[in-house]
C-alpha cells in the first residue's frame, strides 16, 4: 500500500526500538524508507559523539547497505536540542512541512500519543500538524509509553527481528538498558504477535489513515 514511508525519530535509536522490524519489512518489500533523526547531541552529552555514525550503522543493519547505497533507504540527520525540543517547536513544524513538500511521503511513523518523553510528544504533535492528509501511525517506545493501545499490527519474520536487534545494539549508550536487550525485544515482538495471531509482530496506533 505504501510506497514512500517517513520515519520520524526524536532521538537516534527510537526508530529501531519503535519500528525497526517494520522498517526491515518495508525495505524487504521494496518500499522507499527515509529515517529522520531529530536530535544528535549537545555539549552536556559527550557520550553521544558517535551517535550519527551509530544511527547510520543501525539503518544498514535494518535495511542492508545495498539499499542505503542505492538510495531506496536513506537517513537524514537534524540537530534540534536534546530534551528541549519544546523550545523550538515552531522550527520543528516548519521542518516537517518542508519534508512533506520535498519528500511527499504517503505514510509517516512517529512516537505514539501518550508517550511521556517530552521530545516524543513534540514530535507527534507537530507531525499531526504538518502531515494532515497523510497516513500517520504511532509507534510504541516501551519505556516511556505505559498506556499504549495498538490498533495496527505488522507481522515480522525471525530474520527481521534479528536485524532490529542488531540495529538497537549499534547504539553504545543504550545496549545495556533492559528495554534494549535482545530478550526484551523478542518478548515484545512475541507479545504483539500473540495479540494478533502471528508468531512475531510490531504494533502501532493510528492517528489517522488515508487510503
Amino acid at each position: 500500500m505504501f510506497t514512500r514511508v517517513l520515519i520520524l525519530s526524536p532521538h537516534p535509536d527510537d526508530e529501531a526500538l519503535g519500528c525497526g522490524g517494520t522498517v526491515a519489512r518495508l525495505a524487504d518489500d521494496s518500499r522507499e524508507v527515509i529515517v529522520v533523526t531529530l536530535t544528535d547531541r549537545d555539549a552536556n552529552q559527550p557520550l553521544l559523539d558517535d551517535i550519527a555514525s551509530e544511527s547510520e550503522n543501525a539503518l544498514e543493519q535494518l535495511v542492508g547497505a545495498a539499499r542505503v547505497k542505492s538510495g531506496q533507504c536513506a537517513l537524514i540527520h537534524l540537530a534540534f536540542p536534546l530534551f528541549e525540543m519544546r523550545t523550538v517547536r515552531q522550527h520543528v513544524l516548519t521542518t516537517f512541512e518542508r519534508l512533506r513538500r520535498e519528500l511527499k511521503p504517503d505514510a509517516v511513523f512517529a512516537p505514539a500519543l501518550g508517550d511521556l518523553h517530552q521530545d516524543h510528544q513534540v514530535c507527534m504533535e507537530e507531525a499531526a500538524r504538518a502531515f494532515k492528509g497523510v497516513t500517520l501511525l504511532g509507534y510504541h517506545i516501551l519505556r516511556s509509553n505505559p498506556e499504549f493501545a495498538p490498533a495496527v499490527y505488522v507481522g515480522i519474520t525471525e530474520e527481521q527481528l534479528e536485524r532490529k536487534t542488531a540495529a538497537v545494539q549499534c547504539y553504545s549508550t543504550q545496549r545495556e538498558k533492559e528495554y534494549c536487550k535482545p530478550w526484551t525485544l523478542r518478548a515484545q515482538a512475541a507479545f504483539r504477535g500473540a495479540q494478533c495471531g502471528l508468531p512475531l509482530a510490531e504494533a502501532f496506533s493510528v492517528r489517522w489513515a488515508v487510503v
